[in-house]
């Protein structure tokens, strides 16, 4: 499997809230998405919301974007959008506004490249959800949403494994901290949950 090839993560400045003419780009990587040796540009970017200082005391305060974003793939020309709220449940959401990468990866054999986003879940862990990017640049979901011990808006903590990935996060509930393999079913086409054991 190969690791992601070139991340690279810029951050506009932005503040009061944004009409919705604006655009605020919160991350972007690069890579080959349709094989045609010419690195394309995979973004996050901001169409609704504002940049401000959380600094309530809890776990999730920072600085942040908060509102509505679109994945935003640019192959050659072309520019396709898909909004992401709906992943999460569609309604407003959050990133941290200092930098953070997104990370690609290959976690199957069917050549599209992946790559995860998450959410504030609890102090223990954000809950993540994997997408493809196909040769169209039309985003898809091929995961459920999962815990890993990360607060990261993308987190670099999906190990791979033969034709997947695992995780590892503290389960409150049950206490202590656990793995969980996730493998690809084409027939999906979805990551899907395998197994689990407790590490400690």
């Amino acid at each position: 499997m190969r690791s992601a090839l070139l991340i690279l993560c810029f951050l506009l400045a932005a503040s009061d809230t944004l009409t919705a003419a604006d655009r605020t780009l919160v991350t972007r990587a690069i890579a080959d998405v349709d094989g045609d040796g010419r690195l394309d540009s995979i973004s996050i970017e901001m169409t609704d919301g504002r940049r401000y200082k959380d600094d309530r005391l809890w776990c999730g305060s920072a600085d942040k974007y908060e509102g509505f974003f679109v994945i935003v793939v640019s192959i050659g020309d072309g520019r396709v959008e898909t909004r992401l709220n709906p992943f999460f449940g569609n309604g407003p959401m959050w990133f941290r506004a200092s930098s953070w990468n997104l990370a690609l990866a290959h976690y199957n054999t069917n050549g599209e490249w992946q790559f995860n986003l998450g959410q504030y879940e609890s102090c223990n862990s954000w809950s993540y959800r994997v997408f493809s990017i196909p040769s169209s640049g039309e985003i898809y979901a091929v995961s459920d949403r999962f815990s890993v011990s990360d607060f990261e808006g993308s987190t670099s903590n999906l190990f791979p494994v033969e034709n997947g990935f695992r995780v590892k996060y503290y389960d409150n509930s049950r206490g202590g901290n656990w793995e969980m393999t996730y493998r690809w079913d084409p027939a999906g086409p979805m990551f899907r949950f395998e197994s689990e054991r407790r590490v400690d």
